[in-house]
């Protein structure tokens, strides 16, 4: 339950190790997504994008989906 909680608290603020957010500490060496970037594609690795946007995670999100009945 607690650690739950800290994720979804970490998913609501933004303050989550993903590129994004790692990138303004020095922790990550650019802001974008990894994978689009593989693809060519330069956009910012934020929850959004992770959650709703990036290809990488398109089954994931298919998935989710038919389970809620969507």
């Amino acid at each position: 339950k607690r650690r739950q909680t800290s994720l979804l608290i970490q998913l609501r603020t933004g303050h989550i190790p993903l590129n994004a957010y790692l990138h303004r500490f020095k922790k990550a060496d650019f802001p974008y997504c990894e994978s689009c970037y593989a693809k060519g594609v330069e956009v910012k690795e934020t929850v959004h994008h992770f959650i709703f946007e990036c290809p990488k995670h398109q089954s994931i999100r298919v998935g989710m989906r038919n389970e809620m009945g969507r």
